[in-house]
């Protein structure tokens, strides 16, 4: 005797996702994230600012070299204090500061070094409105991102 065979199920259909009710609120952006936004398009600036040449050799320059370092935040997006700069001034010679300081001297005069060393000395914490201005301001022309950086800290 054979039973019969059990009838076939229709396939289930997936049960539909509620919509939430409520909006979501938009998250604001962070400091460190708006840090990395910055650096991203002042690096980008740098580079076309000083036609992919390395300012401290006569190389093909792919960096956003620093005079003083990145762990300086007073001077971190300072456009005086970048340069273009190749892998090797860049990372291997660790920005290569004697020819990066004859560089500012040449282009800015002494009393811009100065300036920079005396701005080193400053303990600085970016805000996220700062940020979100210099953004504003390289996103809508990046040839008044300098004058729009020194308006906001000098």
């Amino acid at each position: 005797m054979t039973l019969p065979k059990p009838a076939t199920r229709a396939p289930r259909q997936p049960k539909p996702i509620p919509r939430r009710a409520r909006v979501r609120k938009v998250r604001k952006s962070t400091v460190a994230a708006l840090r990395r936004k910055l650096w991203g398009l002042v690096a980008k600036y740098v580079r076309e600012r000083d036609g992919h040449q390395c300012v401290t050799c006569p190389a093909h320059g792919v960096h956003a070299g620093h005079f003083y370092t990145r762990r300086i935040a007073s001077t971190l997006f300072d456009p005086k204090n970048l340069g273009c700069q190749c892998e090797t001034c860049n990372m291997y010679m660790q920005g290569n500061p004697g020819a990066f300081a004859d560089h500012i001297v040449s282009t800015y005069g002494p009393a811009e070094l100065v300036r920079l060393t005396a701005r080193a000395q400053i303990k600085k914490q970016w805000r996220a409105d700062e940020l979100r201005m210099l953004i504003a301001a390289i996103q809508h022309d990046p040839a008044a991102f300098e004058m729009a950086y020194y308006e906001a800290n000098l």
